[in-house]
């Protein structure tokens, strides 16, 4: 894990990744909007984590995916949460109509994995802050 991020370790039933190179100016200034990716999985006895096959696929939409566009200056990254039978991305950008196309173009080659969007616009840092 690079050092650009942190686990939050406040439940022991919620993986928690969130960024801590983030300034609240970059975030009230170019990036105030966010978009939130949500994915339901099934929960089992055994974990509360979801299956391999499922943790590679968002772990190559995030590594392949988001940080090309971050590194492209399209969004930043911000917090990956895992809960309660849902993987969480906070995605925080400019224009989230674009980064919606941009995200659901990677998320549609897999039909397995069913995402909901939600957008709010003038975020600004807000639910970072809430995590």
């Amino acid at each position: 894990m690079e050092e650009k991020w942190y686990l939050k370790h406040d439940d022991v039933n919620r993986n928690l990744k969130v960024r801590n190179d983030l300034s609240d100016d970059y975030i009230t200034g170019k990036f105030k909007n966010l978009l939130v990716i949500r994915h339901q999985f099934p929960l089992d006895e055994d974990s509360i984590l979801p299956d391999s096959d499922r943790t590679d696929f968002f772990t190559r939409f995030e590594e392949r995916h988001l940080e090309k566009l971050e590194d492209e200056g399209e969004l930043i990254l911000s917090a990956i949460d895992v809960a309660n039978g849902q993987i969480r991305f906070l995605i925080y950008c400019d224009e989230p109509e674009q980064t919606f196309y941009d995200c659901s173009a990677f998320l549609k080659d897999s039909t397995l994995y069913k995402c909901e969007f939600d957008v709010v616009l003038g975020d600004n840092g807000k639910a970072l802050k809430d995590l």
